[in-house]
């Protein structure tokens, strides 16, 4: 459960602890192992202005180091705070000039707790944190509407023991999977199609194939013009009688039934003349 006191908002998470000596450590709002995202613009007076637009800015406000950021602009990512450490206790502050509300998410040793946290109180605190596990602190940017800033000016850690060793109460961050940025990749242009060069065997077969058909054409048509030729001269050097005699055939079919008949009345008249012959020699001797 949290509290609000003046000024001040406070978290107390209702885990076990141990009553020894504790000590307050500073950490730097810009130490590495604080992630800023998008990122950070560590000098805006030499990064380009318009990348720093809309991201977490290193400024100085009346000698003071101050991370700070005005939202995203025009659709783009909203500004947040990871910050990952082993500690019982956690507060961050703001300066006079921040005025942004922000959602903060604490988690330890299984126990999450959300709450809303307008800046302008100055000052949000964490209690009673289990300090061998790894506590997570979450600071996201809310957007309402208004030009709003946010300034982060300090963080304050209250462990137990060497307040010198680092690496035990702040190690690396590690992002949690729901805060990895979504990795665009822009597809590969289509590659145009590779003309396939002939090959010197492809060449080959494709002149073998059309001398052929063309051979072949020229013999054919050579035959067909030769026996016509000789067609024709053959049927000029004919003979005469050849002619004729396929003309004939018809009247010597006549001729031989003529021939046929004066045979016919040759014999007649022998045979009559067997018959009658001797009373035509009577008639006469008379």
């Amino acid at each position: 459960m949290y509290g609000l006191v003046p000024a001040c908002l406070t978290f107390l998470l209702s885990l076990p602890g141990r009553s020894l000596a504790q000590v307050n450590v500073t950490v730097p709002i810009t130490a590495s192992q604080i992630d800023y995202t998008p990122f950070l613009c560590r000098n805006s007076s030499t990064d380009s202005p318009e990348e720093c637009e809309d991201v977490w800015q290193v400024i100085n406000s009346n000698g003071t180091t101050l991370v700070s950021t005005h939202g995203p602009a025009h659709g783009s990512i909203i500004p947040q705070m990871f910050v990952q450490f082993r500690a019982s206790g956690f507060s961050l502050s703001t300066s006079a000039f921040s005025n942004a509300t922000t959602n903060i998410t604490v988690s330890n040793n299984d126990t999450v707790v959300a709450a809303t946290f307008n800046s302008s109180v100055g000052i949000v605190s964490v209690l009673n944190l289990q300090e061998v596990e790894l506590s997570t602190v979450v600071i996201t940017f809310v957007t309402d509407g208004l030009p709003t800033r946010l300034d982060i000016s300090s963080i304050t850690l209250t462990v137990t023991g060497n307040p010198y060793a680092t690496s035990v109460f702040l190690p690396s961050i590690t992002l949690p999977p729901t805060a990895t940025l979504p990795i665009f990749e822009t597809p590969p242009p289509p590659s145009s199609p590779t003309p396939v060069e002939a090959s010197s065997d492809n060449h080959t077969f494709v002149a073998e194939a059309v001398g052929i058909t063309l051979g072949l054409s020229l013999g054919l048509t050579v035959v067909a013009v030769l026996g016509y030729l000789f067609w024709r001269r053959r049927r000029r050097r004919r003979p005469p009688e050849d002619s004729d005699s396929e003309v004939l055939p018809q009247p010597s079919r006549f001729l031989s039934t003529s021939q046929s008949q004066t045979t016919t009345m040759m014999a007649g008249s022998g045979w009559a003349s067997h018959a009658f012959g001797p009373q035509v020699q009577k008639q006469n001797r008379k």
